[in-house]
């Protein structure tokens, strides 16, 4: 999954580009939250490996589990922070309605392929 990752982080930073150049620079940064997960993917690789050799947790499969949570919530209230900048209210809760079911959908299948 970590090319798939790459991908996901990519597409959606080529995204960002493509609203920023289209003069919408707040759109731009209300996208780029949604690449916390599977960047949190990428980097649950090296940490578990870290805090498992600190003698902490003995198990690594769990500390990338919390790891991909972690990455959940942080996005989760960043969208929702962010969201902030859409003018009406119909937008603000299609967009983080929309975000939050392709930050779990996403995180959802990472944990599982873990598993």
């Amino acid at each position: 999954m970590v090319t798939e990752c790459w991908a996901i982080i990519i597409l959606i930073v080529v995204m960002a580009g493509v609203f920023y150049r289209g003069r919408k620079p707040a759109y731009a940064v209300m996208s780029l939250p949604l690449a916390i997960v599977p960047l949190s993917h990428l980097f649950s690789f090296p940490l578990a490996r870290m805090i498992v050799r600190l003698d902490t947790v003995s198990n690594e499969m769990f500390v990338r589990i919390c790891i991909h949570v972690l990455g959940l919530i942080v996005t989760c209230f960043l969208v929702g922070g962010l969201s902030r900048n859409l003018p009406s209210r119909r937008a603000r809760r299609a967009f983080m309605v929309i975000s939050g079911i392709f930050t779990f959908c996403i995180t959802a299948v990472l944990i599982y392929s873990i598993l």
